[in-house]
């Protein structure tokens, strides 16, 4: 898992097998929007349905990240949620 803050909007990686709605290191209590992304759309499914029952904003997408396309529908995705 990473962080880090990019034209102020706190920003984060971390994988669906080993998503921790403890650590805010994602940045997610910091007003960031989450976006969970993986193949596994059942762990997708519970790691935001964990999140939002912390009243954390986040959005979960499937996604093989070895797919251009696949990058782009989930970049189109996020914008059209967050802007």
């Amino acid at each position: 898992m990473g962080s880090s803050t990019q034209g102020g909007i706190p920003t984060g990686t971390e994988d669906t097998n080993s998503t921790s709605t403890g650590d805010d290191s994602s940045g997610s209590n910091a007003g960031a929007n989450l976006v969970i992304v993986g193949r596994n759309v059942q762990k997708n499914q519970k790691a935001v349905a964990s999140l939002r029952a912390e009243n954390r904003s986040c959005l979960g997408l499937a996604c093989d990240v070895s797919l251009k396309e696949d990058i782009d529908r989930c970049i189109e995705d996020t914008l059209t949620e967050f802007g």
